[in-house]
């Protein structure tokens, strides 16, 4: 059963009701749609707004750049909190039962290390400089007329393993001539 819903007008009580949640959910990071949905508008509905009315269109771009700007900070910092390593506290609570029979609840606080994750690392370095922290493969493939085909592996580039050795004290690592 297709029915055709009734798009509300952009002057309707309930765009100017949702109309600042709306841009703060999007600014949030939530899609379109997701954003529509918290606020109880249909999809279809916040859309036809947005085709109807030049400023909300620019106000909903606007505010899915900084959401995906925020995201992008969000995801930048967890990566290298992970990439570094890092000390968290694990928190336990422990109920014991007394002999009166009543119980007691104790808090253990538990403090741990994450050692840094060498991936996170390597990632972060390969995006962030490419021209020191590339890991290339010279591969060389050759046929004859006999149609004997060659191929060669060689030229690699140990950069990351040598600067890895270096950050971790294990040596000067072999330098590319």
């Amino acid at each position: 059963m297709d029915r055709k819903e009734e798009y509300l007008p952009i002057k309707s009580p309930l765009f100017y009701a949702t109309h600042d949640a709306l841009i703060e959910d999007i600014k949030q990071g939530l899609c379109y749609k997701d954003a529509a949905e918290n606020n109880g508008v249909s999809e279809r509905q916040f859309y036809a707004w947005r085709y109807e009315c030049e400023k909300f269109r620019d106000e909903t771009t606007a505010a899915r750049i900084e959401g995906k700007r925020r995201i992008v900070n969000v995801l930048e910092n967890s990566l290298f909190r992970v990439a570094m390593g890092y000390e968290y506290e694990e928190r336990k609570e422990i109920t014991r039962l007394l002999k009166n029979g009543s119980t007691e609840t104790t808090t253990e606080v538990v403090k741990k290390q994450l050692p840094p994750n060498v991936t996170a690392l390597v990632f972060s370095l390969c995006n962030l400089a490419p021209e020191r922290w590339r890991n290339l493969r010279n591969v060389e493939v050759e046929s004859d007329k006999a149609g004997s085909i060659s191929i060669q592996f060689g030229g690699g580039n140990n950069d990351i393993k040598n600067e890895l050795e270096k950050l971790a004290g294990g040596g000067e690592g072999k330098k590319k001539k």
